[in-house]
C-alpha cells in the first residue's frame, strides 16, 4: 500500500495553536520572553511525537480517526489548561483525574458552582460533538492539499527528528538555568505544555517526628449536656468569598459599623482557600486535612459543637442560599437527615439570581427572630458574593463601570480596565449583602444579650499575586477574611481589636468560652480568642478537589511558611518547603532562618500524636 503523505496541514495548525496558546499565557507574565523557546519547543516535539504515534495506530485504526481524535483531545487539554492555570493554579491532568474520581453528586455541585447552567454544558457537549466530526472532514480535506505536494517521513526519519529536538530543549534548559532560577521558576514551568524542564531548582525538605495522626474514635469530642446560665441566642453569618480589605465604609458601611462595635483581629485567615475545607474547620474546630474522614462519614452525627448545642437545650435553625450538598457538607456539618437541624430555609434553585435567594433567606430569619428569644442558633450561609457576583443589577448599581455578564474571556487577560469590572462586580455584590446585614442589624437592635458572628469562607483574588478568584494558592487576599464577634452587651470586648492572629477554628470555641465563663475543654484543635495563651499561628490549607489538602501554609501574622507533601499528610514525614513568604506575599531571603526560628514550634505542634 502507498504510503500516504505527512498531513503538514494539519499538523502545522496544530503547532501553531498549541504554541500561541501556551506563547500567550506566559507573556501575561513578567519577563517571560527566555521561557518562549521552552514553549515553542515542547509544542514542537509534541507535535513530532503526536506524529509518530499516529503513524503507528494507523495500522490498526482508520487513520483520520485516530489522529483527530488524538489531536483534539490534546487541544482540549491545552486550551482548558490555560484558563485552569490562570486562574486556579491547577493543570487540566489534575482536573480530569480528580473528576473521575469524584461521584457524580459532588461533579454536578462543582457545574452548579461554576454558575453556568446544564442547559449551557448540554449545548457544549453537542458542540464538542460538531466539531469532532467537522474536524474529520476537515482532516481529510487537508490531505488532499497535503497529497497535491506531498512530504514523505519514514519512522526513522522522524525518529530522528524527535531526537534532535530533544538534545536542542536539553540545551536550552541548560544554558538558561541560572536566568531561569532568579525568578518565580515554578510558576513558569506550570504554564508550559509539559509542566516540566530538563533542569529545575532543588527542592527543599524537612523532616517531621511522624505524619499526622488520622482521627481515632478517642479523638472526637465527646457529647454532654452542659450547665448554661442562660441561653442567648447565637448568630453564625457565613459570606462567601468575603475579603477584609472590601469591608470599608464606602462598600459595605453596615459590616463596617459593626466591625468598629465589635470584637476584631489584627489578622483574621480562613483555615482555608476553598469553601468545604473552612466550613469543616470552623464547624469541627479542626485541621482541614481531616475533613474527609472515613471515621466521620460512617458516624455522620454533624458538628459537635452543635451537637453539645443541641444537648443542652438549644434549637438550630439553618438559613442557606449556598448548596448544602456541596461535597456532602450538609451531612458532614448537620448530621445525616439533617439530624441537628430543628429549622431549615434553602434557596438552591440555579435558575433564580443568587442575590433573590439571599434576600429571601434574610427574611425568613428576620421573621423567625422576632418570635421568642433565647436559646436558638442562626447559621446563616449568603452567596451573592461567590463569581460571577450577584446584585440587583436592574437597579443602578454603585459602582460602575460593569458589564452585565462575566467574560471569562477577558478575565484571563491583563486588562486593567475589565479586571476593574470584575472588582465592580464584586464590590456591588458586596454592597447588596451589606443592605441584607442592615436589616438585620435593625431587627437585632432589641436583643441586647445576643452573639453575632460574622466572617467569611475564604476570600477573594483580583491578580494582586497572578490569580483571579480563589482556590488557587494560599495569597493574602484569597485567606483574608473578616471575623467579628458580638458577644453580648459586654462592654470589654466591644469595638476591641486584638493583637493576635485569629481563624475559623477559634469561632466555636470562643463562643463556649463567653457561654460557660471558662475554657470549654475538649478533643478540638482551635482555641478561643478569650484565652490570654491563644495559639500565635493558624494552619491554612489549599484546594486539593476530593483529595485531603496536601499543600498547606502556617502562619505567624508576619510571615508564612509554604510547605507540600507528596501524598498525603497522613503517612509524610518529609515536608517539601515551596516557600517562605511576608504578610503580603513579598519573598524573602532568609527563609532558612525564618524556619528555624519562628516555625519549628509550629510544625512540632501540627505533626504530632493526639494520643
Amino acid at each position: 500500500m502507498k504510503e500516504k503523505s505527512i498531513n503538514y496541514w494539519f499538523f502545522g495548525f496544530y503547532f501553531l495553536l498549541i504554541s500561541t496558546l501556551h506563547i500567550v499565557h506566559l507573556l501575561l507574565k513578567p519577563n517571560a520572553a527566555i521561557w518562549c523557546a521552552d514553549a515553542i519547543g515542547q509544542c514542537a516535539l509534541e507535535t513530532i511525537l503526536l506524529i509518530i504515534l499516529a503513524k503507528t495506530l494507523s495500522l490498526y485504526i482508520p487513520f483520520a480517526i485516530n489522529i483527530v481524535g488524538l489531536s483534539l483531545f490534546l487541544i482540549l487539554a491545552h486550551t482548558l489548561d490555560f484558563p485552569l492555570v490562570r486562574l486556579m493554579d491547577i493543570s487540566f491532568w489534575f482536573a480530569l483525574n480528580f473528576m473521575l474520581q469524584e461521584g457524580g453528586d459532588n461533579i454536578l455541585e462543582l457545574l452548579y458552582a461554576s454558575n453556568v447552567s446544564l442547559s449551557n454544558w448540554v449545548l457544549l457537549f453537542f458542540s464538542a460533538v460538531i466539531i469532532l466530526i467537522s474536524s474529520v472532514l476537515c482532516f481529510k480535506k487537508t490531505q488532499y492539499w497535503s497529497d497535491k505536494i506531498p512530504l514523505y517521513l519514514s519512522f526513522n526519519s522522524l525518529i530522528v527528528l524527535a531526537g534532535g529536538s530533544f538534545f536542542l530543549l536539553y540545551g536550552w534548559d541548560l544554558v538558561t538555568l541560572d536566568r531561569k532560577m532568579l525568578g518565580d521558576m515554578q510558576a513558569y514551568q506550570k504554564i508550559l505544555p509539559w509542566k516540566i524542564t530538563f533542569f529545575m531548582k532543588e527542592k527543599e525538605y524537612l523532616q517531621v517526628d511522624q505524619p499526622i495522626v488520622a482521627l481515632q474514635e478517642h479523638d472526637l469530642l465527646e457529647i454532654e449536656k452542659i450547665h448554661l446560665d442562660a441561653k442567648p441566642d447565637i448568630y453564625l453569618f457565613i459570606v462567601e468569598s468575603l475579603r477584609e480589605d472590601f469591608i470599608n465604609q464606602e462598600i459595605a458601611p453596615h459590616l463596617h459599623s459593626f466591625k468598629e462595635q465589635s470584637l476584631s483581629f489584627q489578622l483574621a485567615l480562613a483555615n482555608a482557600n476553598a469553601t468545604h475545607l473552612s466550613w469543616f474547620s470552623l464547624f469541627y474546630s479542626r485541621l482541614p486535612f481531616h475533613w474527609n474522614s472515613l471515621l466521620l462519614k460512617q458516624k455522620a452525627m454533624g458538628s459537635p459543637f452543635l451537637q453539645t448545642l443541641k444537648a443542652s437545650g438549644y434549637r438550630i435553625h439553618v438559613y442557606a442560599s449556598s448548596r448544602l450538598g456541596y461535597y456532602g457538607m450538609e451531612e458532614s456539618l448537620f448530621g445525616r437527615n439533617r439530624m441537628l437541624i430543628d429549622k431549615i430555609v434553602t434557596q438552591d434553585s440555579i435558575e433564580e439570581p443568587t442575590y433573590l435567594k439571599d434576600q429571601a433567606v434574610i427574611n425568613c430569619l428576620i421573621e423567625d427572630m422576632q418570635q421568642d428569644k433565647g436559646g436558638r442558633v442562626f447559621i446563616t450561609f449568603l452567596d451573592s458574593t461567590h463569581l460571577d457576583y450577584s446584585w440587583p443589577f436592574e437597579k443602578k448599581s454603585a459602582f460602575e463601570p460593569v458589564d452585565q455578564t462575566l467574560n471569562y474571556l477577558k478575565a484571563l487577560s491583563n486588562s486593567k480596565e475589565y479586571l476593574e469590572k470584575i472588582k465592580n462586580r464584586y464590590r456591588n455584590a458586596l454592597h447588596f449583602v451589606d443592605s441584607l446585614l442592615g436589616r438585620f442589624f435593625i431587627a437585632l437592635a432589641s436583643d441586647k444579650d445576643a452573639l453575632v458572628v460574622i466572617t467569611g469562607d475564604h476570600g477573594e483574588e483580583f491578580y494582586e499575586q497572578g490569580h483571579l478568584f480563589h482556590a488557587s494558592h494560599l495569597s493574602y487576599p484569597q485567606v483574608h477574611v473578616p471575623l467579628y464577634y458580638r458577644l453580648g452587651s459586654d462592654p470589654k470586648w466591644s469595638g476591641c481589636t486584638l493583637d493576635l492572629i485569629s481563624s475559623h477554628m477559634d469561632i466555636f470555641p470562643t463562643l463556649f468560652h463567653y457561654l460557660l465563663k471558662k475554657p470549654f475543654t475538649g478533643n478540638y484543635e482551635g482555641q478561643s480568642v478569650l484565652d490570654k495563651n491563644h495559639w500565635p499561628y493558624a494552619v491554612i490549607t489549599r484546594f486539593n478537589a476530593c483529595f485531603s489538602p496536601t499543600e498547606f501554609c502556617i502562619h505567624d501574622k508576619e510571615y508564612k511558611a509554604i510547605f507540600r507533601v507528596e501524598k498525603d499528610v497522613f503517612s509524610c514525614r518529609r515536608l517539601q518547603l515551596i516557600d517562605v513568604k511576608s504578610l503580603h506575599d513579598g519573598l524573602v531571603t532568609n527563609k532558612e532562618q525564618i524556619i528555624e526560628e519562628r516555625f519549628k514550634p509550629a510544625l512540632q505542634r501540627v505533626f504530632t500524636s493526639h494520643e
